[in-house]
């Protein structure tokens, strides 16, 4: 999945002509790592809301 994700990023990327090519799986609009207590607590937030109907 991540890869897939990778490989999704790089591709919007290019599209919009930065030419970041990051180690970095989470990053932000200019290719910068996200922090990440920032990603933890969108992760948190997605599993709790799946419960809800």
């Amino acid at each position: 999945m991540l890869e897939g994700w990778r490989a999704h990023r790089a591709a919007e990327f290019t599209a919009v002509g930065l030419d970041k090519d990051s180690a970095w799986v989470f990053t932000d609009g200019d290719g910068e790592p996200i922090p990440l207590h920032a990603v933890y607590e969108a992760s948190r937030r997605i599993v709790h809301n799946a419960g809800r109907s």
